[in-house]
């Protein structure tokens, strides 16, 4: 694996990298300026002789030709979710935003710093919590497709049923993760399509 990207500590987004380096080898972990690296995640990184790149707003990162633009954090924000890495990319014909769990708010702040930002497909932040997934920012990106990785009949009830009634209604293809399983994006040249995976 050339990297892996942690959008910020929380044990959801970080639980199985120990048993991805088991069965992986992993080249890099890039995570944003402001992620807090436990002792014994960087022992561990250090025994499978993974580098560490940090990262802040308007830094690109480029992965076997493919390039990323960081868009977020640009600050420390002291909470782990506002601190998410926000990643863009364009793939496969599509415009991509990955958004971490950032909030509302965080999305207002990208939208200022990105008036002309648009995204063909969105990671929903948050797995579809009605903490994020601002009007506003549905409309500024405008995208197609939004997935949504949330576990199965989660204590939390994500994604909310308000979050999926704004992106029906802004006529956005759903593709979550309790429902539809993995989802895979075959691509070739400027041409792509979504497949997913029941296990």
């Amino acid at each position: 694996m050339d990297a892996l990207f942690l959008t910020h500590e929380d044990i959801d987004h970080t639980g199985s990298v120990a048993h991805m380096l088991e069965d992986f080898e992993v080249e890099k972990i890039i995570v944003s300026d402001y992620f807090k690296l436990p002792n014994e995640d960087l022992q561990q990184f250090k025994k499978h002789n993974i580098s560490i790149e940090q990262v802040n707003r308007d830094d690109s990162i480029v992965i076997q030709g493919q390039k990323f633009h960081v868009i977020a954090p640009n600050k420390n924000h002291y909470s782990n979710n506002e601190n998410s890495l926000v990643l863009y990319t364009e793939l496969g014909g599509n415009n991509w935003l990955f958004t971490g769990d950032i909030s509302k708010s965080q999305e207002k702040e990208i939208m200022d710093a990105y008036p002309n930002l648009r995204a063909d497909v969105l990671k929903v932040a948050h797995h579809g919590s009605n903490t994020s997934s601002d009007k506003g920012f549905l409309d500024q990106l405008k995208p197609d497709v939004g997935l949504i990785s949330v576990g199965e009949n989660n204590m939390y009830g994500h994604p909310t049923s308000e979050v999926l009634a704004d992106l029906k209604e802004k006529g956005i293809y759903i593709l979550r993760t309790d429902m539809d399983g993995a989802v895979q994006y075959r691509f070739n040249g400027r041409d792509g399509t979504f497949f997913t995976f029941l296990p």
